[in-house]
Parts: structure tokens; C-alpha cells; sequence
């Protein structure tokens, strides 16, 4: 087979929460992990998953245009943010076209391929998550590095769940014969309904105190880079929390915390006014000793 590249982008169900575009080779796919953090759940599979939240990273097809490293008091790298440009666009283009047209019930789960100019055989699965509005459902999906509280600064009270599940039965090869078959020029998205196996590969909740949200999201991450494909004039801020970095980004209509700690992408936003970064900042000290 041609060397694949692939593609995690997690879907915003979160009212302005801003996640880039990610593309991961083949060879960095094989590194993803389940919750547990121990056993791998995509060894020899060469696809990534769109799902709840997640997210990202990129080795090929990708141009850095900024560079933000974190650090430990020692100068360690403990993991970098990046923004550039991504080779994939026109394909992103054509799938977010026909994911828009889906309109996938939570729980579902399709690949996406375009067979048309795409000599890396670049495709994407996406997996809308499983909502749940009891608490006691994220607390059985939980695992290490992956603790939510039930009730934030003692005012924001758990409203939604959602629970992303990994694809199973992916053949690949029989992706590409059977878009080979039933794509034209002219319409060369190809979408096959996939089935969702009990492994979980990312986890979301939201927390309300009746006017203003909050959102959290985990899931297992793969290396120590997020990476953009966009680039971003947003504000930007490095915070220190418990001798560890994270970024702090604020856009016209969203905020957010986000760091990588234990092979996990973490991120807390909102988009509402009256939570401020002093309140995100504590939220983010709060999970970051739940999952020590």
C-alpha cells in the first residue's frame, strides 16, 4: 500500500471550541493508546479517528509557521504548540462537505475517503461520541489520566457527557477497491458506515451554573505536539500549574486551557464572558492534580 497519510480532527460539539486539524502518519498512528495509557488500540491500523475531542498531530505535509515550546524549571520540553499549512486543504474541503451532509447521530461512525488526486491515499473516519447526561456513565468509562470532577468551583454542576468509541473491523484495502468502484470524477467522496467497538478514545463533559458552560476534554494523545493547521492571531499566554506549562488562548468568542501531560491532550474552554482565564486557570489546577 502507499504510504498513508492520516487525519484526527475532532468535531466541535462544544459551541465555539476551537481544535486544529491533525495529520498523523502511519507510523506515529501505531504509538496511539487506549485510556488504560498502557495497551495500544491501533497497532497495524492505518487510519486516525475524528471523534469528541481530540486531536493532534502532524510529521509530513505540514509548513511551521510559529513555534510555542513549554518547559519544566529545568528546561525540559515538555510539549510545543504549532501552527502552519496543510498539503491536505482541497481534500479537507471535499469530506467536510459530505460530513456536513451526513448529519451523524451520536454513536455512528463513517470513513471518509476521496478518490480523486489523492496519491497518499489520505483518509478520515469520524465517530460522533455517545451522550449521556449521568455523570455515573463518564465515572465508569474513567480511567488513568482520564478523572473528571463531578461539580467545578463549586458552582458548575456536570449537565453532558460525551463518550467517543474506537471504529473496529477497519479494512482499508477494501475501503479503496470499493471507492474505486463507486466513485465518479465528479463526486469522489466515498462514505462507508463503520461500527464502534467498547474501547474508549476520548471522553467530554460540560458543567453549567444555570446561564454560564464549561467544557472539558481528555483523550489519549499521541508524542508531545499540537499542531494547528491554521493559522491563529489569537491571544496567547503561558501559565505555570503545579511546576507544569499550559497555554492559555483567547479568541473573540472562546477561551480555553490546553496542555499535553501523560500521553493525554487535556483542554478546558468556555464561551461565555463571565468565566475568566483566573477561573479556567483553577479548573485546569484542579484536573491536573486529579490526574497526578
Amino acid at each position: 500500500m502507499k504510504n498513508m497519510r492520516l487525519e484526527s480532527k475532532i468535531k466541535d460539539h462544544f459551541n465555539g471550541v476551537s481544535i486544529p486539524e491533525v495529520d498523523v502518519s502511519n507510523k506515529v498512528m501505531n504509538r496511539i493508546i487506549n485510556p488504560t495509557l498502557k495497551t495500544n488500540i491501533f497497532i497495524k491500523k492505518k487510519y486516525a479517528i475524528i471523534a469528541l475531542s481530540v486531536i493532534f498531530i502532524i510529521t509530513t505535509g505540514f509548513a511551521v509557521s510559529k513555534l510555542i515550546t513549554m518547559k519544566d524549571k529545568e528546561g525540559n520540553i515538555l510539549w510545543t504548540y504549532n501552527e502552519g499549512t496543510n498539503e491536505y486543504a482541497h481534500l479537507n474541503k471535499m469530506m467536510d462537505d459530505k460530513q456536513t451532509k451526513l448529519k451523524l447521530k451520536p454513536g455512528e461512525s463513517v470513513a471518509l475517503y476521496v478518490n480523486k488526486d489523492n496519491p497518499s491515499e489520505f483518509m478520515r473516519i469520524i465517530s460522533e461520541p455517545i451522550i449521556t447526561n449521568e455523570f455515573s456513565e463518564i465515572q465508569k468509562n474513567m480511567s488513568d489520566y482520564l478523572k473528571f470532577p463531578e461539580v467545578l468551583l463549586q458552582k458548575y454542576n456536570f449537565t453532558e457527557g460525551r463518550i467517543s468509541k474506537e471504529p473496529k473491523d477497519v479494512n482499508t484495502e477494501e475501503i479503496f477497491r470499493e471507492a474505486a468502484k463507486t466513485t465518479t470524477y465528479d463526486n469522489p467522496v466515498f462514505v462507508k458506515y463503520i461500527d464502534l467497538s467498547d474501547n474508549v478514545t476520548g471522553i467530554g463533559t460540560t458543567y453549567s451554573d444555570g446561564v454560564n458552560t464549561i467544557n472539558i476534554n481528555m483523550f489519549p494523545w499521541i508524542g508531545n505536539d499540537i499542531i494547528s493547521y491554521e493559522e491563529n492571531s489569537s491571544k496567547k499566554q503561558k501559565i505555570e500549574l503545579e511546576d507544569y506549562e499550559v497555554l492559555y488562548e483567547e479568541e473573540e468568542n472562546n477561551k480555553r486551557v490546553f496542555w499535553i501531560k501523560n500521553e493525554v491532550y487535556y483542554t478546558i474552554s468556555s464561551h461565555s464572558k463571565e468565566v475568566s482565564i483566573q477561573n479556567l486557570i483553577k479548573i485546569a489546577d484542579t484536573i491536573i492534580k486529579l490526574n497526578e
